[in-house]
């Protein structure tokens, strides 16, 4: 079977070269065509099919030059994995882009910043990059996209109206790049999460006229679900990782792209359906920094950045539910519902936002208290230790006597 399945995979990657070749003259004469959605499921299918076709080259360069994750006692994964999975998706994702032919000058800013820190990421996955030059590229990087115009406009046209929207936009552009770069911790969970938030994103850009941005968040989708094939498998391990490059790329797009769009006629509303989209990250990022701030555990921002610890949103998720798949795909649900509420919001008015906003607040305070109740009990079983009943040592000394003998 072993056997059988390893000739089938290294049949897949001519095969698709082959039907890709063939349906490439179809997929251009149908990008003409006026409809939003058949447009945005041609470039949802052109990036994940190249993204399966580069994921095994990738794999192939990244063993060679033994960039891979080792396995230690703060990670999850016990082998040598691969890295670099995410330069796959953004190759996948600029080739969408260039074949639909969305040559916006925000776009052309775009992919600067998404080069500068795909790359900057990938050489941290080879050499090793200090927390603090991550930050600074990460930086300069949200620097160009705000050059290029992507800025949030909600405040007033005056001097300190636009110098806060611009430290707004620099705070959520990097806050969620990082956010996603600490969601890489288990299999599936960064792209899983980045396939749906991308797609709903990509539903809504289409429902509202936003068709540029649409059809960039849907090529970003399509990459993520072609990268999952390869490390997210229900039976067995993740043959490749994302890598450093591959998380910053994925936060600092979907991050981008939600200040690009107009994701509803009221602008309060638009404002907050991307913050409802990317409820799990933003409450992670909240979580971690609170906590590891109440308990001492950090005392600086350098000491935050690099800080890395098994206190995170997934991690209590995973905990909870007992097992790293359930605890994944608990959380791409809860995603694709907040996602769904997004999508109804469009033609609400505010109240309605802050309505939903109200609930997803109060849903994340529960789960909050969950995790603590759960903490203090596994503190509280710990600390028992070996203060066991009579009775209790008794049957244990007599299993141990009867596998002595």
């Amino acid at each position: 079977m072993t056997r059988l399945t390893g000739r089938i995979s290294v049949l897949i990657q001519p095969a698709m070269i082959v039907v890709m070749g063939m349906l490439l003259p179809y997929w251009l004469r149908e990008l003409t065509d006026p409809s939003g959605w058949q447009r945005a499921t041609i470039i949802f299918a052109f990036a994940f099919a190249c993204t399966v076709l580069l994921v095994p080259m990738v794999k192939l360069v990244a063993d060679r030059l033994h960039v891979v994750d080792e396995p230690d006692e703060r990670k999850v994964h016990t082998v040598s994995t691969p890295l670099w999975g995410g330069f796959a998706i953004y190759v996948a994702m600029i080739a969408a882009i260039y074949l639909v032919g969305i040559y916006y000058p925000r776009i052309r800013w775009l992919i600067m910043a998404l080069t500068l820190l795909t790359f900057t990421g990938m050489l941290d996955d080879y050499r090793g990059v200090s927390a603090l030059t991550r930050l600074i590229v990460q930086g300069l990087a949200t620097a160009l996209v705000i050059h290029g115009d992507v800025v949030l406009t909600f405040l007033p046209n005056t001097w300190w109206g636009v110098s806060l929207e611009y430290a707004l936009t620099a705070l959520w552009i990097i806050g969620l790049t990082n956010a996603f770069n600490f969601l890489d911790g288990y299999d599936g969970l960064a792209a899983g999460l980045t396939l749906v938030a991308a797609f709903a994103m990509g539903a809504i850009g289409l429902k509202v006229g936003s068709l540029g941005y649409a059809q960039i968040a849907f090529a970003l989708a399509g990459g993520c679900l072609g990268f999952l094939l390869f490390n997210f498998k229900m039976r067995s391990r993740a043959e490749i990782f994302l890598g450093d490059g591959g998380s910053t790329l994925l936060g600092f797009s979907i991050a981008s792209l939600a200040v690009m769009g107009s994701w509803a006629e009221d602008q309060w509303v638009s404002l907050s359906i991307p913050l409802i989209i990317l409820f799990a990250p933003i409450y992670d990022m909240f979580l971690i920094t609170v906590g590891r701030i109440y308990s001492g555990k950090v005392h600086s921002f350098r000491e935050w950045i690099e800080y890395t610890g098994k206190d995170h949103f997934h991690h209590r998720v995973v905990n909870l539910l007992g097992n790293a798949r359930r605890g994944v795909t608990a959380i791409w649900l809860l995603t694709a519902l907040v996602g769904i509420d997004g999508y109804i919001l469009i033609d609400s008015p505010l109240s309605d936002a802050l309505l939903i906003v109200g609930k997803y607040v109060m849903v994340f305070a529960v789960l909050t208290w969950v995790f603590i109740l759960r903490e203090r009990h596994e503190k509280a079983v710990a600390a028992l230790g070996e203060k066991q009943t009579p009775s209790v040592r008794l049957i244990a000394g007599r299993g141990v006597r009867k596998e002595a003998k």
